[in-house]
């Protein structure tokens, strides 16, 4: 195990033995990149909230623009309903 750790992080003077130091020094480079992917998706999911907010607002002036041509159209059909 120890030799795959000094494969794999390429620390420490031995390839037999994980020193405290080496170990905790790996963990603390990991832990920084996590955090920094989770600082990465947060400003992602951040910008996602933004756009579908502005898709639903988007969304909604649509469904109100329908609603009133709905009603126009009705009011047409009733007039030309009249006519006859």
């Amino acid at each position: 195990m120890a030799g795959d750790f000094h494969d794999a992080f390429a620390v420490g003077e031995d390839p037999e033995t994980i020193g405290h130091v080496d170990a905790d020094g790996v963990a603390l480079a990991a832990v920084k990149g996590l955090a920094d992917e989770v600082e990465h998706l947060e400003d992602e999911c951040e910008q996602k909230d933004d756009r579908i907010d502005d898709l639903e607002s988007k969304l909604d002036a649509k469904d109100e623009r329908i609603d009133e041509l709905e009603r126009r159209l009705d009011d047409i059909k009733a007039m030309l309903e009249a006519q006859k």
